[in-house]
């Protein structure tokens, strides 16, 4: 735990930490601070790309709903935006999910680190889990995704197990294998 909390960490400091003057704003992922932007190439299409790398028909549906609204906010229509050639950096935060995004001036998505807490693990993972280690309770799992657009998008379940007195912690990729 404490080497994937130091690479949170690291990945956070890296991709913020560079910048002197960093448009920064906490917001709450619901439908009130969400807009869809009516200039010519709209979010969905702009931020297509991101779109295709990060959903997956096995996540859980309430993953690929902040998703898209993530990719879907309109930088141009917030007040925190000045318009600069700098990325605009922002972070959508619930009880249960954080997700650090950074945007061109023209609101394309450049990266994002994002943490979904307590989701329910897709079948080829739990598969997995539970073929490996059939003695085994699920404890919690929490979900991974770093995207970046130079990169091939990282996603990761770290799942929590028990049996007995003892608790391990696995890390799985989205399709099943163990890292």
């Amino acid at each position: 735990m404490k080497t994937l909390l130091f690479l949170f960490a690291v990945s956070v400091i890296t991709n913020f930490g560079f910048s002197q003057n960093v448009n920064t704003e906490r917001m709450a992922l619901n439908a009130d601070n969400m807009s869809v932007s009516t200039a010519k190439s709209s979010p969905i299409t702009l931020n297509k790309e991101y779109l295709d790398n990060v959903l997956d028909n096995s996540m859980a549906i309430h993953i690929s709903t902040l998703e898209k609204q993530v990719s879907q906010f309109n930088i141009i229509s917030d007040s925190k935006y000045k318009g600069e050639s700098k990325p605009f950096k922002t972070i959508f935060k619930t009880n249960k999910v954080s997700i650090a995004v950074s945007y061109d001036r023209t609101g394309k998505i450049i990266n994002t680190i994002e943490k979904y807490a307590s989701v329910k693990l897709p079948d080829a993972v739990r598969d997995t889990v539970f073929k490996t280690y059939s003695e085994w309770v699920l404890l919690n799992v929490d979900y991974y995704v770093y995207y970046n657009t130079n990169k091939k998008v990282k996603k990761m379940y770290l799942v929590k197990i028990g049996k007995g007195k003892l608790k391990k912690k696995i890390k799985v990729n989205s399709n099943g294998d163990i890292l």
